[in-house]
């Protein structure tokens, strides 16, 4: 299928990506500091737009195509966050607050090239512009801060940088202590990090797996979803994992003052009643809290150590594994 949007709006939607790419090592703090990288201009990007503003001005006019730009400016900075933080959570209404100012830089950059008279006065209006977005979206980071911190803005947990990192198949089989051609089907990956690599050596082998995650390429087996929107339905999965994924983000929330612990736990219990009779969740780190409380009459839990320990410290994460035993007291 032949895609109807012009020429023009491919280049800008380049420029946005490549704009995020550029800035890829900056953190949330530089972010809402708002680091001298962000609003310096670079000339090429300002040529390219005011000699081509006719163009540019048809796109930023068009409800849709201006719409898909905002929404091509929210999904780069999603993963830009993601990417710094994984513990930070935006739901449909951060998204949509997000879609909203990225929607009026674009409308006021639409305003900017029809008002402006020559390229001195389109150079100015536009860098004012790019400030005042920037200042926009440092607002909108203050909003998740802990008020109880006071003015020490670096000890906001939002600022901190939690990198996730991303390994190979093989290598997170063998920490998970794993057989690809033993794992009881079907398999969900949670967490499966944009380019699904566990995913897709799994179905490479004829497994029939799916993985789940906040932002994912367009792959088949790969969907993109907030895991709390998943409908795990009772008995459906063989075989559930999560590498540094669904249980790092539980303790957080478990140690976090401001975290949502319950809705962990019931998420959990939710996983746990979507494992066929035999099916298993594997997961590292542990959860000793909510492990403890499990019923020994229908699910089996073992640990091990891992010892290819990559983050260089000398603790030892353990992998967990729950198994459905398929029995249940019946009083």
């Amino acid at each position: 299928m032949t895609d109807p949007k012009p020429d023009i709006f491919h280049k800008l939607a380049t420029q946005v990506v490549r704009r995020y790419q550029a800035n890829a090592r900056k953190s949330m703090l530089d972010v809402y500091e708002v680091d001298r990288c962000f609003t310096n201009l670079e000339n090429d990007n300002l040529e390219f737009v005011f000699s081509n503003r006719a163009d540019v001005v048809a796109i930023l006019s068009n409800p849709e195509y201006a719409l898909d730009l905002a929404r091509i400016f929210v999904r780069s900075s999603l993963e830009f966050t993601y990417n710094n933080n994984q513990f930070i959570e935006m739901d449909t209404g951060e998204k949509e607050r997000l879609l909203s100012i990225y929607s009026s830089y674009l409308d006021g950059m639409n305003t900017i090239l029809i008002n402006s008279r020559n390229y001195t006065d389109f150079e100015k209006e536009f860098s004012t512009l790019v400030k005042d977005h920037f200042k926009d979206l440092s607002h909108n980071i203050s909003r998740f801060f802990d008020r109880e911190n006071g003015w020490h803005v670096q000890e906001n947990v939002i600022l901190k940088q939690v990198v996730c990192s991303d390994y190979s198949p093989d290598f997170q089989l063998q920490l998970l202590g794993l057989d690809a051609i033993d794992l009881l089907q079907p398999v969900l990956d949670m967490g499966c990090g944009k380019n699904g690599t566990l995913v897709k050596h799994l179905r490479d082998r004829g497994i029939k797996a799916i993985g789940i995650d906040r932002l994912v390429s367009d792959e088949a087996g790969l969907r993109e979803a907030n895991w709390f929107d998943v409908d795990f339905k009772p008995e459906s999965w063989g075989t559930i994992i999560s590498h540094m994924a669904f249980s790092n983000h539980f303790l957080f929330h478990h140690r976090y003052i401001h975290g949502k612990p319950g809705q962990y736990a019931r998420l959990y219990m939710k996983i746990l009643r979507s494992l066929k009779p035999g099916g298993c969740f594997v997961y590292s780190p542990a959860l000793p809290f909510i492990e403890q409380l499990l019923p020994s009459n229908q699910y089996s839990v073992s640990k091990q150590f891992i010892d290819n320990n990559t983050d260089g410290s000398n603790q030892k994460p353990e992998v967990v594994r729950v198994v459905n035993t398929g029995y249940q007291h019946v009083p």
